[in-house]
């Protein structure tokens, strides 16, 4: 096999990007085709993957899922597909070294949000229904709050199970255990 050089590995998401393109735009039941991620911002290096999002029909939707890794197979190069059971998306791997992440939108469930706010290529929108969305969008931005930070932080934490000290609390640069019901060291708590 030839080294993987930037051209090549450009050539080859190009073209992968075009058989989906097409692909998609003759499937009964797409209305909408965009991309995001680092290609649509211009930030993509000869490794980026292709972020597409493929908006249905509301009755096409269940039936898109449920083939979201046939598609793939379909195209030349394909190697193997990373997906979970309950996902709206597959992950596509294919030669030489290309990637394509395609998530399935009800075109029912597209709300405006700042996630459209991001960069944003549309490939296909006959009824011009991204754009209207791209174009509520336009103007709002993230807001976080103190609650969802103590939500992540939470659950941080959580995936994280608590283990106590390996080492003396006084090796820390503490006089007590703030956790003396947890503790199994010898500190000044027990």
């Amino acid at each position: 096999m030839p080294d993987m050089d930037a051209t090549m590995l450009t050539h080859a998401r190009s073209a992968l990007l075009d058989t989906a393109r097409t692909h998609f735009i003759a499937e009964p039941g797409v209305v909408g085709l965009y991309l995001s991620g680092t290609l649509a911002s211009g930030d993509a290096e000869p490794h980026s993957d292709i972020d597409l999002r493929v908006v249905t029909e509301p009755a096409a939707h269940a039936g898109f899922v449920a083939r979201r890794r046939d598609f793939p197979r379909l195209w030349d190069g394909f190697l193997f597909n990373e997906w979970l059971p309950d996902a709206q998306h597959c992950v596509s791997h294919f030669r030489p070294f290309t990637k394509i992440d395609i998530f399935y939108l009800n075109a029912d469930d597209l709300r405006p949000s700042p996630w459209y706010a991001l960069p944003t290529i549309v490939l296909h929108d006959p009824a011009g229904r991204i754009a209207a969305l791209l174009a509520a969008s336009r103007d709002l931005r993230f807001t976080i709050t103190e609650d969802d930070v103590d939500f992540s932080i939470s659950k941080t934490l959580a995936a994280r199970p608590w283990r106590p000290p390996t080492k003396p609390i006084a090796a820390f640069g503490a006089d007590t255990c703030s956790m003396p019901q947890h503790c199994s060291t010898k500190c000044s708590c027990t």
